[in-house]
C-alpha cells in the first residue's frame, strides 16, 4: 500500500511501534506548535527575512516527518532550498504551497482514523 502523501497514519503507527496513545500525542504536539510556527513563517516571507525562512522551514519539515506529511516534508525542503538559494519569487511560491499542504495536514490529524487490518 502505498502511504498518502498528506498523512501517512499507517507508517507512523508502525514505527511507533502500533503504540495509538503515542501517535495521538505527537499530532496533537503536531497541531499546538505548527500554527505559531507558520505565523512566524509568513512574516519572515513577508519580510524577506530570507535567514528566518530557511530556520523556520527547516522546523516544519521535522515536524512534517514526525507526522508522516509526506508532502509538507517536500514543500519544506523545497521552501528551505529555495531561500538558501535567496530566490524571492520562489520562496513565495513554496510558501504559499506549504500554506495549504499544512492546512491539510492539519485537517488529516483531525479526521478520525480506522488502521487497516
Amino acid at each position: 500500500m502505498t502511504p498518502d502523501p498528506t498523512l501517512d497514519r499507517a507508517g507512523v503507527l508502525r514505527r511507533l511501534g502500533n503504540d495509538h496513545a503515542l501517535m495521538e500525542e505527537i499530532f496533537a504536539l503536531f497541531l499546538e506548535v505548527t500554527p505559531p510556527l507558520l505565523l512566524r513563517l509568513n512574516r519572515a516571507v513577508e519580510s524577506a527575512d530570507l535567514a528566518a525562512v530557511v530556520v523556520l522551514a527547516h522546523e516544519i519539515k521535522g515536524a512534517a516527518a514526525n507526522v508522516g506529511a509526506l508532502e509538507l516534508q517536500r514543500q519544506a525542503k523545497l521552501l528551505d532550498a529555495s531561500a538558501r538559494q535567496r530566490l524571492l519569487p520562489s520562496v513565495r511560491e513554496h510558501h504559499e504551497l506549504l500554506r495549504l499542504e499544512l492546512q491539510r495536514v492539519c485537517e488529516a490529524i483531525s479526521a478520525p482514523f480506522s488502521p487497516e487490518k
